[in-house]
């Protein structure tokens, strides 16, 4: 977890030249600090948001700040940070595209979305409820026992 204005700005810069902008967590555009805020933090929710990305991309063929949904059509549209800023499309209803997923995965998505950083999950967050998921439909976890990378619940930083 970075807390020091100067090492959230160092990796600010970073992220905007090594990393895709419609990946790219809000607080990655703005050095990780949120008005009124006295110290910035940025910690693996980027991570989790990347991964929420990936999924939508997965789902629609697009990230979701390089998309628009018109009655059936996913239309591919230029990324800004103001998209990134922006609400997250979703499809029209009562089309094939709202059907395509269980409502339980387009909320699962959009939860990893969470545009404030301090209420978008952690990945031991997301690991419980992906878990949960799982478990709904009937599913087996192929990747338990040793080997398997968990996050530590307080940081989030793989142990």
């Amino acid at each position: 977890m970075l807390r020091s204005r100067t090492d959230c700005l160092s990796l600010v810069e970073e992220a905007a030249s090594n990393t895709t902008m419609p990946y790219r967590a809000p607080e990655l555009f703005d050095g990780g600090a949120r008005h009124g805020e006295d110290e910035p933090v940025i910690d693996g929710r980027v991570d989790v948001w990347a991964l929420g990305c990936v999924l939508f991309a997965m789902m629609y063929g697009a990230s979701p700040f390089e998309c628009e949904f018109r009655g059936e059509n996913v239309n591919i549209v230029d990324c800004s940070h103001l998209r990134v800023l922006g609400n997250i499309p979703t499809p029209e209803p009562h089309t094939a595209l709202a059907s395509r997923y269980d409502p339980e995965l387009t909320k699962f998505v959009k939860w990893m979305l969470t545009q404030d950083r301090t209420l978008r999950p952690r990945i031991s967050e997301v690991v419980e409820r992906l878990d949960d998921l799982i478990r709904k439909y009937g599913g087996t976890r192929r990747w338990q026992g040793k080997g398997f990378m968990m996050a530590s619940s307080e940081t989030d930083d793989f142990v």
